[in-house]
Parts: C-alpha cells; structure tokens; sequence
C-alpha cells in the first residue's frame, strides 16, 4: 500500500504542477522568455540544456529561488556552478536544486560536460534524483540528459536538448517512470539587442507545448522580456540587469488554472586565474 501511495503522489504532484518540465529550475531569465530556453547561452543552461554551456568562455557561481501559486510548499531553490577548463577539454557545470517541503519534497544534484566543435556546441549531463514522501519514505533514480547549439548564422540559432533520455524509473511497483522531456527550438537574432525564440516541448506523456518568447535590450545592462505557452496557456513577463560580472534577473508567470509563480535568479561571472 505504501508503494501505491507513494507513486500515486509522485505522478499527481507532476500533474498538478501542469508541466513536468516546470519541476526542473532554468533561471529567471529563460522562465521571462516563456521557458523557450533551448538556444540561450548563460550559465543557467546548465540546468536547461547543457550543451548550450559549451559557448561560455568565463566561470559563473548562481543561485536562484522560484516560489509558486503562493505555497511555500511550491518553492524551489537552485545553485550551481559552470567552469570552463580550457578550449580543447571542454566546461564543466555542477547542479544543485530542491522543491517542496517536510511532507514532499524533489532533490536533484546534476554533473554535466560540454565542448564546442566548429558551430556546435554539445554537451551531456548525469543527474540523482531523491524523491521523499513523510511517513512513506524515499526513492532516488539516475537520470541522464543530452542536448546542443548551433549557430547557423550570427542571427540564427537552433537548439535540441532530452531531459531523462531513458526513462528513469522511480518505483519498481507498476513500473512507475519519471518523465521524458525533449525540446527544440530556433532563435533569431536580428540585431544585437533584440532576440526572438520559438520552441517546441514533448513530455512523452503529454500533448505537445508550442513556447514564444522575446527578449529587448532597452539600454546597455537592462533586458525586458516576454513570452507565452500554449497546453496549457501560461504568459510570463521579466526584467534583467547586469554591471561587473553580476546579473540579477526576474520573472513572473501566470498559470491559468494555478495563479502566479515568481522566479528570481542571480550570477555571478568571474574570470579564470
């Protein structure tokens, strides 16, 4: 019976949350943009698609905290660190996120690796996952991910990531299976201050996702950002400042059916010795 309970929870927080891909932090700047995430290059690609952090010449410390529908209960907090070691070997990037409380609660630690070939950047990831239940216990699965850039033209970026590429399973009873989410995406970058991404996301399990979203540079460290999703219908809106190696970022979602999330994120960028 505890087994059955326990899944059943598994599967219903998953659900209630109204996108698997909405449990996995991905930094304020990419949640503003309508998480249309698979072409940004930041360090909290990390999270998002590693293979995007290829490109990343300097090393970034961040941390970020999203809180949902006004529950503490809901909220996640997230850091990690993206160090690139040289041109030829490549940039590694350490994760670190938790979501819930003492009643339920997700925690994921993430290592993941990336290079950049010619126009290509890729990158693989190896995750643990704990899921804990009070009264009931805990449950942890390996997951792995894969994803890339390319940029096709200084304007034009496309970008393919996985998120737990076999399907990790997290209870023997009923072969319950974590979810398994791909994304693509294509971005178009026609001036230096002016980025418009448009995405596609397959929760296996789930219908499809179409994400839009635009980022404007108004002055030289201030960004203002949008974007929407469709299944179901959530629009975002953010702000992000940067001066010195510090970027603060902040965005708000609206769930139709949920209410507001707020998502704050904060890098810190510094140069190798």
């Amino acid at each position: 019976m505890k087994k059955i309970l326990f899944a059943y929870t598994i599967t219903l927080l998953f659900s209630f949350t109204a996108s698997a891909s909405e449990n996995l932090p991905i930094g304020a700047r990419a949640r503003a943009v309508g998480n249309a995430s698979s072409t940004i290059v930041d360090p909290w690609a990390a999270f998002f698609n590693v293979g995007a952090t290829g490109r990343l010449t300097d090393a970034s410390v961040i941390f970020g905290y999203e809180n949902r529908f006004g529950f503490a209960a809901f909220n996640t907090v997230a850091a990690g660190l993206v160090y690139p070691i040289s041109d030829r070997i490549g940039v590694a990037s350490i994760t670190l996120s938790t979501f819930g409380d003492e009643l339920y609660s997700e925690s994921m630690l993430g290592f993941g690796f990336s290079n950049q070939f010619g126009i290509v950047s890729l990158g693989a990831k190896i995750n643990y996952a704990q899921y804990s239940i009070d009264y009931f216990g805990n449950t942890g699965s390996f997951l792995f991910e894969f994803g890339g850039v390319a940029e096709l033209t200084p304007q034009l970026f496309i970008g393919a990531h996985i998120f737990n590429l076999h399907q990790a399973q997290v209870l023997e009873f009923n072969d319950e299976r974590l979810p398994t989410i791909m994304k693509s995406g294509i971005s178009y970058r026609p001036t230096g201050n002016v980025m418009f991404n448009l995405e596609a996301e397959k929760d296996i399990d789930r219908p499809a996702t179409v994400k839009a979203g635009i980022e404007y540079q108004v002055i030289e460290n201030l960004f203002i950002r949008t974007g929407i999703n469709t299944e179901p219908f959530n629009n975002f809106f953010g702000i992000g400042f940067n001066m010195r190696g510090i970027t603060i970022d902040y965005s708000y979602g609206n769930n139709t059916y949920l209410g507001d999330v707020h998502n704050f994120s904060l890098n810190y960028r510094f140069k190798k010795n």
